[in-house]
């Protein structure tokens, strides 16, 4: 076997000086693919193999990151205590006076159920998470979801879910559909003939939901009814998370349930929470500050440990912006004013250096030099502001630069 030394590990792990997030022996990386013996004589680069894998999945675990502050689980009536330390015991939050409209959390994952008459014997289910929703045997192998019991828990035993509206495709906030398919047999599920086409084109489409009611990408607000309630579900327009996400907007209680987009208190999960079209997620913000017409609305993410209120969102669309901000400053360094030295360190145009002609060596460490920039200006701002911005937020700058870089 063919051992490789991978760049950006021996970028990580060399011990240099740093000038405007630079490092300094970036460049001191090995021969291309293809020359030399497969060694890495210009850098102490762990090879391939299981123990120096595991060293490197442990150096992450290790870090110190910026412990959560009060942000994160929110203030006043919007706090809910940490959860996922007991996974499978969720936590059932009401929303408005009346007893009819909660957010159930597991610490990771939320989703929302609406009693659709005065005893609770009917409800609409908004989204089937798994996280930590999630209860497994001894093998680890999925056996239910505690959602269903948490449910019957706030609705009781003769309750009939009548409805599963799904906000999207992914499977982590519909992978619990199937236990709630057995808890309801009868129940009938609504999204966007977007997703209804994602999950039949999936090589186990039988293993995922079949849509109902697949609500067609019109531009308009359709309503979902069931006894003496109304859900309205909006497509936005833009494709932000991915394509047939949904806005699902409960107007009797001043909520909507958008997901995937903001993170109450928190940064955004890795790579601008995985979105097909970040940028597009930014001005989806402002569809949804659109429909939260006062400050009396609540959000529902879909992720995390509390609902939001719209200075929640304001804060998501100023962080999403200043991804942009801090890309464009990490862009201007790697590609304009440090280029003519990452070449020249990269040896890219040396006939004798072992890099000469490695076009994709000198774009990574432009690209890299970009990121680093960037993050630094993120963690300027955000550290200690919202939560885990320096777990994720290179993640961000690094999406950012693609997406920027060739749009």
């Amino acid at each position: 076997m063919i051992a490789f030394c991978a760049l950006f590990l021996c970028v990580i792990m060399a011990a240099g000086q740093q000038e405007e997030g630079i490092v300094i022996n970036m460049f001191n990386g090995g021969p291309m693919m293809g020359q030399g013996s497969g060694e890495c004589p210009k850098c102490e680069c762990p090879q391939a193999g299981g123990e120096n894998r595991e060293e490197v999945k442990w150096a992450f675990l290790d870090r110190k990151d910026a412990p959560l502050n009060a942000r994160a689980h929110g203030p006043g009536s919007n706090a809910v205590p940490p959860m996922g330390t007991t996974p499978g015991v969720p936590n059932a939050e009401q929303i408005g006076s009346d007893g009819r409209l909660f957010a159930i959390f597991d610490g990771v994952y939320n989703s929302l159920v609406l009693f659709t008459n005065t005893d609770k014997t009917e409800a609409i289910l908004i989204d089937a998470p798994t996280g930590n929703f999630e209860t497994k045997d001894a093998n680890g192998a999925v056996v239910g979801c505690s959602l269903v019991d948490a449910i019957k828990a706030v609705g009781g035993t003769n309750l009939l879910v009548k409805t599963l509206i799904l906000s999207h495709a992914h499977t982590d906030h519909i992978g619990c559909t199937r236990f709630v398919q057995e808890a309801w047999p009868e129940i009938k599920i609504t999204a966007s003939a977007a997703t209804s086409k994602f999950l039949l084109s999936r090589p186990n489409a039988a293993d995922r939901p079949v849509i109902d009611n697949p609500i067609a990408d019109d531009g308009s607000t359709h309503d979902v009814t069931l006894g003496d309630k109304t859900v309205q579900v909006k497509h936005s327009a833009y494709v932000n998370h991915m394509s047939g996400n949904l806005f699902i907007i409960l107007p009797d209680y001043k909520t909507i349930h958008a997901v995937d987009l903001v993170y109450p208190g928190w940064a955004p999960f890795k790579g601008i929470a995985l979105s097909n079209d970040p940028v597009g997620a930014l001005s989806a913000h402002e569809e949804i500050l659109s429909i939260m017409a006062d400050n009396q609305w609540t959000i529902s993410a879909g992720h995390v440990t509390r609902l939001g209120n719209k200075l929640d969102v304001q804060e998501s669309m100023a962080y999403y912006a200043d991804i942009v901000d801090s890309t464009w400053k990490g862009l201007t360094a790697g590609f304009g004013t440090h280029m003519a030295e990452i070449s020249q360190r990269s040896g890219v145009f040396d006939p004798n250096d072992p890099n000469y002609g490695n076009w994709w060596f000198l774009y990574g460490a432009a690209m890299e030099v970009a990121e680093d920039i960037c993050f630094e200006h993120l963690l300027s701002k955000w550290k200690g502001v919202i939560a885990a911005v320096d777990t994720f937020g290179k993640s961000h700058c690094s999406t950012m630069v693609d997406k920027i870089r060739i749009e």
